[in-house]
Formats: C-alpha cells, structure tokens, sequence
C-alpha cells in the first residue's frame, strides 16, 4: 500500500513538474512573438528634439518611414498591412526596400507612437516621433527594420572658422596639392585627368570669377563647370575650394557640381540623396564622384534610412563610378544642427576640445 501511494506521489509530481515546463514554454513563446513596445530614442536625437519646440500632434499632410527589406521580392505583406492602416507603400521592383507613408494619426495609431510637429532653433518646422518604431509580428518575415520618422535633416555647411595647423596660411598650391598627394609622377607621365569626369555634389555654388582668377594665377587653363539642378544662392564655399583643388590634380577633366540642396528642403533626405544619386549616375556613367558635404548625423537615423543610398552607391559602382566621400573635417562636429556649429544636437564645448590641434 505504501508503495503504490509513493508512485502515485511521484507521477502526480512529474505531471506537475511537465505541466509548469509547458506552461512555462507557452509563456516564453507568447514573450518573444508579443510586439516590442517602441523605445524613446535618446542621444542626438534627443537633444534635437529638447532643443526645439513641441507645437503638438502633427499637422501636416503626410509623414513618411523607410523599411528595409529581407530582400528585393514584392512586399506583399506590408502592402496588404499597411491598406489596413490606412497607409500607402512606394516599392520599385528590384529595391531592398520601401517608403510607407500616410497622414501623421494614421502613422501614430499604425506604429503606437507619438508624431509632433516641433519648431527649431533655426526656425524650422518639421514633423518627428520621439519613439522608434519597431516592425509589426506578422510583417517581421519581410521587413528587416524601420527607420526614423523625422521630417529633418541637420547638415553641415563648412564655414572657414578655423585653420588647421599643418596646412601653410595660404593654403596649398597646385604644385604642393599634387605632392602632398604624390601625384605630381602622374602629371609628369601625362595624366592629368583627360576623359574623366569629375562630380561635385554640394550645397553651395561657385563665382565663375573666382575660378578664372585661380586657373590663371597658377598657369592653369580656365574651367567652366556644368551645373545640375541650378547653381546655389550660396557662393564661396567649400564647392569653390572643391573645383580649385581638382582642377589642380586634373586639369583635362571634366568637372559638374551638382546642386544637392533639394535633399535637405523638408523631408525623405535620403530616399532624395538617392534619386539624385541614380539621376547623375544615368547622365555621367562611370564618373568620379565628390562627397565634402555632411547629410545628418549617424546617430540621428537607423540603417534602415540609408538602404536607399546604399542601394544607389551600389548601382552606380557596378557602372563604374568611383564615389569619395569626406571621412568628415570635424569627425563628432558632424553631428551638429544646421550650417550653424553650435546649435544642437552636440554642443560646441564637447566637440571643440576633440580637435586642440587646429585651434589658434
């Protein structure tokens, strides 16, 4: 009799202990295909958004999000997904990802996140979600992540504040850029850029002038850039300091600025910087390109915001084009709000003591 009840002990022991595993397994299970509540963004972003001002839910017509995709296959999904959230998804066949966009309640109730508009210190409106969104359970076999919802883009526009100490205070000659650079081995072999062509991507423009004045102060001959999308209203900047110093290393190439402004004025920058991209690649295959501009700073956005360009940069490298991109002047000054060094998100303080060697 006591053995019979010790086993039954025992199997009503081990159904308890399998009944509290499965229980506990189900709960995992719920745990980890539950949605992820959105995260307030900190950082940057943070400061950006603490340094304007909250003018209340968002009132303008539209605010959009970029999704980065698995792969490049129809987002089937997220299209059935978001026409019941009452949004709209711009896909091209072949793209890694799309740009959802809809009315700012629609976003805010698709994604469980507040969108505002905000007020900056510059004086310009733009529509934001202190949260991040995260991707929905059913659309995650699809949709790899999101992006920001921020209608602006901080940039910066080099002003000549400072003076590197290791460059002469005149700046450097042709001669001197082309051995600073060893070039000077290709010029005396004949290689001084014929049947190349040179882009400049910048926001500011140049004075036809002061271009003649350099080419003939060095013995140079005189350049005149095309121009794609207008010239700037900004005139010499870093885009004239730019020209000069290639024309220097190659002068038989043919040089184009083109006007990036557009990609700042309001939102989509880099869906923007993308189409330029793709533009410019299918007018000058195989070109050289020109990055000394900053869009944004990294930890104002996700990945997700730059599949886009890197899908352009890809496309255009597979065409033969070579893309140089600036490591940054200013290395953590490039997180900076706007052409002005000190507004927000960084302060002038903490990045000004990064740099003591160019200071004077």
């Amino acid at each position: 009799m006591q053995a019979r009840r010790l086993r039954a002990l025992s199997v009503v022991g081990l159904l308890t202990v399998l009944t509290a595993a499965v229980v506990l397994v189900a709960d995992l299970h719920r745990t980890s295909s539950a949605p992820a509540e959105p995260e307030t963004i900190s950082g940057p972003y943070a400061s950006l958004l603490a340094s304007s001002v909250d003018l209340g839910p968002a009132r303008t017509d539209h605010v959009q999000i970029t999704a980065a995709l698995r792969d490049a296959s129809r987002p089937d999904l997220l299209m059935g997904w978001a026409d019941r959230q009452n949004l709209s998804v711009r896909w091209r066949p072949g793209d890694s990802w799309a740009i959802l966009e809809g009315a700012p309640a629609a976003v805010s109730g698709a994604f469980d996140v507040d969108v505002h508009d905000y007020r900056g210190k510059r004086g310009q409106v733009f529509y934001a979600s202190p949260q991040q969104p995260v991707v929905p359970t059913p659309l995650r076999v699809e949709v790899a992540e999101l992006g920001r919802i921020l209608g602006y883009t901080p940039h910066r526009e080099s002003k000549v504040w400072m003076h590197p100490l290791e460059v002469p205070d005149q700046g450097l000659s042709p001669s001197a850029l082309l051995r600073t650079y060893n070039a000077t081995p290709l010029h005396e072999k004949g290689y001084r850029g014929k049947g190349v062509t040179v882009v400049v991507f910048a926001f500011d423009g140049f004075d036809q002038a002061d271009l003649d004045t350099f080419a003939t102060s060095f013995n140079l001959p005189k350049f005149t850039p095309e121009v794609i999308g207008g010239m700037p209203d900004a005139r010499r900047g870093e885009a004239t300091m730019d020209l000069e110093a290639i024309h220097a290393v190659a002068p038989e190439a043919k040089k184009v600025l083109v006007n990036a402004r557009s990609t700042v004025e309001g939102d989509g920058s880099y869906e923007k910087i993308a189409k330029l991209m793709e533009d410019t690649e299918q007018r000058y295959p195989g070109a050289v390109w020109s990055f000394s501009i900053g869009w944004g700073c990294d930890k104002l956005i996700t990945a997700a915001d730059l599949v886009p360009v890197r899908s352009a940069l890809a496309g255009a490298q597979r065409s033969g084009t070579t893309a140089f991109d600036a490591s940054g002047d200013l290395a953590g000054i490039d997180c900076k709000g706007g052409d002005e060094w000190n507004s927000p998100p960084a302060s002038m303080t903490s990045a000004w003591t990064r740099w003591p060697r160019c200071r004077r």
